[in-house]
This record gives C-alpha cells, structure tokens and sequence, in this order.
C-alpha cells in the first residue's frame, strides 16, 4: 500500500492487527555472542491529540531530540478517526509552515509501519480526534544493546510506563 502525502486507507475495526508483531522474536540470540548492531531498540508511540492534527510544538520538540542525536524517527503516520469510527492514515505534510520545524527530520525508513501496525496501537482513539503513531529508535540505547548482545545477553522484555504515571509514583515515594 502507498502511504505517502494524502489520505491512504480505511480501516475498520475487523481489519486490525497486533503492532509490529512480524517483528518479534523475544528469544533471539546473536549467535557465539558476536553482535554490532546498526540500529538501536525502537519504541513504537503513539499518541492521541486534540483537533485533526498533531501540534507543532510537539514534534518541534521530537526534531529536537532528533537534532540532538539521542533518536532517530525511523517512520511517522498521521491517524485521524471520523465520527463513524473509520480509521484514515497519511504521511505528516511537512510543507505546511506550522511543521517547518520538522520539514528536516529524515525518516529512515519510511513505511515500516504498516496501516495495520498503526490501527492496532490507536485502538482506544475516540471518534472524531487524531492520533500521530511512530517509530522512534533510541539511539542512546545502541552500545547497550551490542554489550548485551556480545555477552550472550537478551532483552527478555521491556516496559515504558508513561510519564505522568511515573510522576504520580515519584511523588508519593519522594514525599514519603
């Protein structure tokens, strides 16, 4: 399917499919503990907003952090779900001056999140908002993940538990 600068598909509920599941492989070893990895671990977001698009300030700060060199947006989906509950994706229009901040950010591999991917991460996404799904690779993460690897380690899983849920723990323990 194309994904690129206009509205692409719809999607019902029937059609979706779990995020990224083609990719995972809990179990794998690099074998004899030899590794050197290009690419660091990627968190797939997303994350729902007010209106019928993504606010600038937010992804100015995502380019930021590109800028900085601590990620690496390896692919960004516009969602957007209508007052019936039908799902459309598009790329983000870059074009638009509201989005200039964001006009260099490459994304590196474009397309790696599939319109199913992206369905199944929003499924909570109320009628008539939008949604922005990415692919975010840490790339502060990447030695760590070739030090592990080369020891015959293995992530078994990860967590990320967002950041007002941990606000709201630190505060309790903090003032305890």
């Amino acid at each position: 399917m194309d994904i690129s600068l206009a509205l692409v598909a719809t999607v019902t509920t029937a059609d979706l499919a779990e995020p990224f599941r083609r990719f995972a492989n809990p179990a794998a070893r690099v074998v004899g503990g030899m590794a050197e990895f290009t690419y660091g671990p990627v968190d797939l977001v997303s994350a729902a907003f007010d209106g019928d698009r993504p606010d600038p300030d937010v992804l100015a700060a995502l380019a930021e952090l590109v800028e900085s060199g601590q990620v690496r947006v390896l692919d960004l989906l516009v969602v957007q779900r209508d007052d019936d509950g039908d799902l459309s994706f598009s790329d983000l229009d870059t074009s638009d001056p509201a989005y200039v901040a964001f006009a260099s950010v490459e994304l590196l591999a474009q397309g790696v999140v599939t319109l199913e991917d992206a369905a199944g991460l929003v499924t909570d996404l109320a009628p008539s908002s939008g949604a922005v799904v990415v692919a975010l690779e840490l790339t502060w993460a990447t030695a760590l993940a070739n030090r592990l690897a080369a020891t015959g380690g293995v992530v078994l899983e990860t967590v990320r538990i967002p950041a007002p849920v941990v606000n709201a723990v630190m505060d309790t323990v903090v003032s305890a």
